[in-house]
């Protein structure tokens, strides 16, 4: 089947190519969705490589006000204005209520231009001018001019949901394409989401979009490859760089294992974690590793790593180490997803990373369920993309011995590392302990922890009962 692809960054493979060509496609949602911003940077992208577009603008927007819209974003070229881009505004027509004229009208530009796609913004705007009764003939004549036009048509319009089961224009879409906002308290989130494609697969679900003085580009979702039933193990472990965690671990953890280090606030996980990635690019000549944080800076994190006496410039001059900071008010999971592929794309495929914390991007979603299978989904890529992954969760008992978190976390990871505090002598102190090493043993023991100045992490005896033991 062919496509006429949009040329929009993960519209295409939203829709495993783009539009069927020559079908009829209905691009809806409530205003300011994006939805003339979809279309018209289509138009612009055929344009560039050639192809005709004709735009018919009716009641939504004057045409002044479109193209003038249209001109702040990179794909517009007003030189492909009048050359390769058409727009004929037909306001005048639907406020007189010269329907047929209308389609005359389309009908005579088509065949003086032969474009390869056909845009009506809004065909909701003049059907709603159209008088009782009027509405459904005026569809099916269009209907039926559409196949002697040969071209591809994308129908704009300001729909609901609801609408889809009954209004008679969305029985003659071939494809109904939603856009979508979910009002958050600090920014809106916009979504899109393939409702139809006949004839064609198409991803289903709703999937993250921006629009940016570029224009649209959509995140696509991370979908694992659950058919796959194997997936990269290792024999060879990863020292962690902590002579006390080593011998817990009885030499480290496997390569390939996602490792997840959980405690209270301020119970060391991010030091740990500092650690452990300092261990790993140290591990083998040639190592790579990312740092997402969402919590502390990248000069924050430099500045714990120089006082505690770990030497991870050498790595950052390299360009073996990169830190990412991302804030987690301002984040959705799908965005996060395609931001951390494609930040390992950019590295060798067995390269670590760290995620500081899981727990900040948690409260900045209300929908539990999804978090959790976007981490399942993102735990299952890194084992079957080889990486070897660190991720922090922070705990709410600073004291408490329940170390499986509500979400049942743990289950997802291979590898868990507890840090929590004790109480000794009316002072404060810190332990670690081994929760879990999937297909190895270790030590089922708590043993005190202490970040030393200059040091790092030492791991000393075992704690029970609130007491040391040598």
């Amino acid at each position: 089947m062919k496509r006429i692809r949009t040329g929009i960054e993960g519209f295409d493979e939203l829709t495993f190519g783009g539009f069927p060509e020559l079908s009829t496609q209905l691009i809806m949602g409530t205003p300011g969705s994006g939805k003339t911003t979809l279309v018209l940077q289509t138009a612009f992208n055929l344009a560039k490589e050639g192809s005709k577009a004709l735009v018919i603008s009716t009641l939504s927007e004057p045409l002044s006000k479109m193209v003038r819209f249209v001109g702040n974003f990179e794909f517009f070229n007003p030189e492909l204005v009048g050359r390769s881009v058409f727009f004929e505004d037909v306001s005048h027509l639907v406020r007189s209520g010269s329907f047929d004229e209308i389609i005359s009208l389309i009908d005579e530009k088509v065949r003086e231009l032969s474009p390869r796609l056909l845009v009506i913004d809004s065909v909701k705007s003049l059907l709603e001018f159209l008088p009782d009764g009027g509405r459904r003939d005026f569809v099916f004549n269009l209907a039926s001019r559409l196949p002697v036009w040969n071209v591809t048509t994308l129908m704009v319009g300001e729909y609901t949901l609801e609408d889809t089961e009954r209004l008679p224009e969305f029985s003659i879409a071939d494809g109904i394409v939603y856009l979508f906002g979910t009002e958050e308290e600090v920014f809106q989130k916009r979504y899109v989401q393939v409702i139809k494609l006949r004839g064609s697969p198409f991803l289903k679900g709703k999937q993250y979009f921006e629009i940016s003085p570029k224009g649209i580009r959509v995140f696509l979702r991370l979908r694992p490859k659950v058919e796959e039933i194997s997936y990269p193990v290792s024999e060879e472990k990863v020292p962690t760089g902590i002579e006390g965690l080593d011998r817990l671990t009885h030499g480290g953890f496997r390569k390939y294992t996602t490792t997840m280090i959980s405690g209270p606030t301020g119970s060391g996980k991010t030091v740990l974690t500092l650690q452990l990635a300092r261990s790993f690019l140290s591990s083998k000549e040639g190592n790579r590793f990312v740092f997402f944080s969402f919590e502390e800076s990248p000069q924050a994190l430099r500045l714990y790593a120089r006082k505690l006496g770990m030497d991870i410039e050498g790595f950052l001059e390299e360009g073996r180490l990169e830190f990412r900071f991302i804030s987690p008010v301002e984040l959705d999971l799908d965005l996060l997803a395609y931001r951390i592929m494609d930040e390992l794309e950019k590295l060798d495929s067995e390269c670590g990373i760290a995620l500081d914390s899981i727990t900040s991007f948690r409260f900045s979603h209300r929908d539990d369920i999804k978090y959790r299978e976007f981490l399942w989904s993102l735990i299952n890529y890194f084992r079957f993309n080889r990486n070897t992954a660190y991720i922090t969760y922070e705990t709410e008992d600073p004291f408490g011995r329940a170390f499986v978190t509500d979400l049942k976390m743990s289950l997802l990871a291979d590898n868990i590392v507890i840090l929590r505090y004790y109480e000794r002598n009316h002072s404060i102190n810190k332990a670690i302990g081994v929760l879990k090493v999937r297909g190895d043993d270790h030590s089922k023991e708590l043993y005190t922890l202490e970040i030393v100045p200059g040091v790092g992490i030492v791991v000393g005896g075992t704690v029970r009962d609130g007491n040391i033991m040598g």
